[in-house]
């Protein structure tokens, strides 16, 4: 009888430097899940612990890059009134199929040539200046309004149901906090660089009550100031002597494309004259959608690559060029797909230059992928594929999404592993005990 290959589990993989790894000399097959959680727990123990977080760590909330392209286009298929209709016109000529990156990039290039020909006499420009602002000004909110989630409303209503898409995913992320916050104290604090705009980590944060620095200010007008990275939390150890320890449970935030709570005052406007860029928030979602013109969002596109060297986004990149340059580091890369080549580079660069940087990938990055194809040991990547013969993804939970990150390969670090020998020494000792004296 033919097996039904829809029941198949999907094949996960575990390579470093290309090889796999979850087979032995002898030929023997490895326990996947055990290896890959003892490799994933040996390296937590290193000196600094980084993750880079991508659009994958906050779905099924958000969409991914093809579904928000979905979200667009339908947004441009139902008008039908003047300009309107120009919009939309104008946004089926240009559009790329399925990639909102290219969309986007062709919008932008039509803009900045419609605005140079401003000095021309054809009239023309002007109105299709009006258009292509107008479509890239809809796009641009939509994206705000979509990322804008988790709202306090959002979280709240999926207290009471688990389905809710924004309550499931927060939990993830709260599981996540939870097994990676508790450190060696002689060890440095986590830190999460993210590509991500929502506020699905403040969320999960707040809620466990986990403090975390993510380069603002405290008080009641809070502004970006990165020097803020290298402030630690610490309590004092005794009264009567003045001597510290830091915080446990600390955690170090980096938005490197900005937050849909991020705003941008003007160095003229801003009360605070050295600092411009301000943390707020906003109850109703709507009434902040309408004010996305300050919003610090480096939008999906192309140009993201220059956009990236204005502040505050020159000095996020700057801190996460200098953390992987520190020695004995682990970057762990979970729902990212490198499709942003200034964050690619900066960590080919610290791998040509940190000997001591351990890269693992959990992700899916395809046989032709530099990181797949590399035999640098210093480089690991664990994924699964779908079984051969089913079409799809064929409804399996693959083992590089964050949920079965959190879920399986990563241990709880509250919980050591000498404690964890010693209680199943104990009780196999104790049943031991229990076995003679019933014979006796």
């Amino acid at each position: 009888m033919e097996e039904n290959n829809e029941n198949k589990a999907p094949q996960i993989y575990f390579t470093r430097g290309g090889k796999n790894q979850l087979g032995d000399p002898q030929g023997e097959t490895k326990d996947p899940i055990e290896t890959i959680r003892a490799f994933i727990r040996d390296r937590f123990h290193q000196k600094n612990v980084y993750f880079l977080f991508g659009s994958g760590t906050s779905t099924p909330a958000l969409p991914l890059m093809r579904g928000l392209y979905e979200q667009v286009e339908k947004l441009f298929s139902n008008e039908d009134d003047g300009k309107e209709e120009k919009e939309c016109t104008l946004f089926n000529e240009v559009k790329q199929v399925g990639d909102l990156e290219k969309t986007l990039g062709v919008l932008y290039s039509l803009e900045r040539y419609q605005a140079g020909m401003l000095s021309s006499p054809w009239t023309e420009q002007y109105s299709g200046l009006e258009i292509t602002r107008n479509v890239i000004g809809k796009i641009q909110k939509h994206i705000y309004e979509t990322l804008w989630h988790p709202t306090q409303k959002d979280l709240k209503e999926g207290q009471a149901n688990s389905n809710n898409k924004y309550r499931s995913t927060l939990e993830v992320y709260k599981s996540f906090y939870q097994k990676v916050v508790y450190r060696n104290k002689d060890l440095s604090r986590v830190h999460i660089f993210t590509t991500n705009n929502d506020l699905f980590n403040e969320a999960a944060l707040d809620e466990l009550g986990i403090l975390y620095t993510n380069g603002f200010t405290p008080g009641l007008q809070r502004f970006f100031n990165p020097a803020l990275f290298n402030f630690s939390y610490s309590r004092r150890m005794d009264v009567s002597i003045d001597k510290y320890e830091p915080i446990d449970n600390m955690v170090y935030l980096y938005k490197l494309h900005g937050s849909v709570n991020w705003r941008d005052q003007g160095a003229i406007s801003s009360p605070n004259k050295l600092f411009s860029i301000q943390e707020v928030y906003s109850k109703d979602t709507s009434q902040s959608a309408t004010g996305a013109d300050d919003v610090c969002l480096v939008y999906p596109a192309p140009t993201k690559q220059n956009l990236s060297l204005g502040s505050p986004y020159v000095d996020l990149i700057r801190l996460f060029q200098e953390k992987l340059l520190e020695h004995n580091s682990v970057l762990f890369v979970c729902g990212y797909s490198f499709s942003d080549e200034h964050i690619n580079n900066v960590i080919y660069r610290a791998l040509a230059v940190n000997a001591s940087l351990n890269v693992v990938v959990l992700n899916d990055l395809k046989g032709d992928h530099p990181l797949r194809k590399t035999e640098d040991t210093r480089v690991h990547n664990i994924w699964s594929e779908t079984p051969k013969g089913v079409e799809g993804d064929g409804g399996h939970i693959h083992i590089h999404y964050f949920s079965e990150v959190v879920k399986k390969l990563l241990t709880d670090l509250d919980l050591a592993p000498n404690d964890a020998v010693l209680d199943k020494f104990v009780k196999e000792y104790s049943g031991y005990i229990k076995d003679n004296k019933q014979k006796q």
